[in-house]
């Protein structure tokens, strides 16, 4: 006799019977079932077979091309005050309107090379991070992950200072909100 894999000693006797004993289980016990992050209050109950994941709908903000020349743009002021060696000025710059809302990589990893840019360029840490402005902490956080996961020394080297003088100054909480936010990545 073949046994349920769910409860020792439920034997199946036939085709409906292990139809309804499948469709009396909840789905959120099982590995397949997906719950949306907009609906935690409520429990996705489905069949197993027919479980189809759940995605949270995603709209595209703006165009990728928009983006891009945003960030060209955000390049030409950067440049501009790095030559000035304005750092803090031109990571605010960076930083601002960064496309986190936008799953196309390409503007993503436009705005990527620009914050690197600013990062890799100033020798000053401390003063780099105590004039920042602390809207752009968690932010920044973010980027110094995405530095570390270049496997690059002098960007990890750098990102690692930043992030233990980062720690300082915002907090543990920073680290949280950078690792815990999903939507918003860079």
């Amino acid at each position: 006799m073949e046994r349920c894999n769910c409860r020792v000693g439920v034997e199946r006797r036939s085709v409906d019977a292990r139809k309804a004993h499948r469709d009396s289980r909840l789905t959120w016990f099982t590995p397949s079932a997906k719950i949306a992050p907009s609906h935690f209050s409520s429990f996705l109950m489905a069949d197993d077979d027919d479980a189809a994941p759940i995605e949270a709908e995603f709209v595209e903000t703006e165009n990728s091309e928009l983006i891009i020349a945003r960030v060209e743009n955000k390049t030409r002021q950067v440049e501009r005050l790095l030559r000035l060696l304005q750092y803090t000025q031109a990571l605010e710059i960076a930083l601002e309107d960064a496309p986190t809302k936008t799953r196309d990589e390409r503007c993503k990893s436009a705005n990527w090379v620009l914050v690197h840019r600013v990062l890799m360029a100033t020798k000053d840490v401390d003063g780099l991070l105590t004039n920042l402005n602390s809207e752009y902490y968690d932010l920044l956080m973010k980027y110094l992950y995405r530095g570390l996961a270049t496997g690059d020394r002098p960007t990890c080297d750098q990102c690692l200072r930043l992030h233990e003088k980062l720690t300082q100054i915002a907090g543990m909480g920073c680290i949280m909100r950078a690792l815990a936010d999903t939507w918003n990545v860079v």
